[in-house]
């Protein structure tokens, strides 16, 4: 259901479109009904709405002023202006401010329901977009540090948050896909401009993303309580629910080159490289999305290759250590023994009494 907020100052007008338009039957519901411009837009902060239908004169803060708002503040609220014939030249100027429609009130009971039907179906079209949260525990340095969030996340489009909490931070808006990993190399660019430019080491907390602008009180909530459980400077939220296809993408991108490459000395950074991520970012996401350490991974896929040249016991260890990847024969027995609880001798050694 979409939602709808309306603002007239005449109690006529309202009681008209509250009860003699069928709201549900437009897939909509009407959540507020406001007698001055004022009240709507202190509303409207609180939650904004999918539509609004507003007067155009109106005392306080009239429907063009409110317009002017939701435009410069890019609120993805549509806007309906209601004017009087006698209006209709001054509604003109409100083109500026993208009004989606205007309807004259002597005929509003038949015009608002087409006007909204257009809404309805724009949005319905659109493709769905989804927030996600980035929040900064820091005492000074705000505005330093909001030049800082432009610069970290200048792909996306963003608002500064408030009223949720004293920390700094911004809402992210994502159209169509998520771009987790984007949101993730801008969190550690964010990191490093604090380190560089203001000797910090900030805790930066990432949201799970969410569909709905009003939900954002609930999401900063869950979000603060799993920093807490955390610890760590850099605290991505699980997706929940979320299945995001461009992060599984990536993720078989990065198996499908470990598989290629874990017998050779491959680094961090040269798998960093092929699949165009810093070393840093790759080693989170690379947690976040499996729960392991990528090296883990590659050392336990260097372990069982190893296990099986020993089984066939035509190699000397250090030919096993230099084939599996090690550089230095030592580490490789170091770590064979804590993936299987016996030096690679022992390995081989039972291995030849089993044959």
């Amino acid at each position: 259901m979409w939602k709808v907020m309306i603002a007239d100052d005449e109690p006529y007008v309202r009681e008209g479109l509250e009860k003699l338009i069928s709201w549900e039957a437009l897939g909509c519901k009407l959540v507020y009904a406001a007698e001055n411009g004022k009240e709507l837009l202190e509303q409207i902060d609180k939650d904004p709405p999918n539509i609004v239908i507003v007067d155009i004169r109106m005392p306080l803060v009239d429907g063009l002023e409110v317009a002017e708002y939701i435009f410069k503040n890019r609120l993805r609220t549509s806007v309906i202006i209601l004017t009087a014939y006698a209006d209709f030249h001054y509604a003109q100027k409100a083109i500026q401010y993208q009004v989606s429609d205007y309807v004259v009130k002597t005929s509003a009971l038949e015009e608002i329901p087409a006007a909204v039907e257009k809404i309805r179906q724009r949005l319905e079209s659109e493709e769905m977009i989804c927030y996600r949260m980035v929040v900064m525990k820091m005492d000074k340095n705000a505005d330093r540090l909001r030049q800082f969030y432009r610069y970290a996340f200048s792909a996306f489009e963003y608002r500064l948050m408030n009223g949720l909490a004293e920390d700094e931070g911004l809402i992210l808006s994502l159209k169509g896909s998520s771009n987790p990993e984007d949101v993730l190399l801008g969190c550690e660019k964010l990191m490093n401009l604090c380190r560089n430019f203001l000797g910090e080491e900030p805790q930066i907390m990432c949201s799970r993303i969410y569909e709905q602008w009003g939900d954002q009180k609930e999401v900063y909530k869950e979000l603060v309580e799993y920093a807490e459980e955390s610890g760590e400077s850099i605290v991505i939220q699980p997706q929940f629910e979320d299945n995001i296809l461009e992060s599984d993408n990536i993720l078989d991108s990065i198996k499908k080159y470990i598989h290629r490459h874990y017998t050779e000395k491959v680094t961090l950074l040269e798998v960093a490289e092929a699949v165009h991520f810093s070393p840093g970012y790759l080693s989170r996401f690379y947690k976040m999305k499996t729960g392991e350490n990528l090296f883990d991974t590659i050392n336990s896929l260097r372990i069982e290759k190893a296990k099986k040249l020993l089984e066939k016991g035509d190699k000397k260890i250090y030919e096993i250590a230099d084939l599996t990847g090690f550089e230095d024969t030592a580490y490789f027995s170091k770590v064979f023994k804590k993936y299987t609880g016996c030096p690679p001798k022992e390995y081989a050694r039972v291995g030849k009494m089993k044959k």
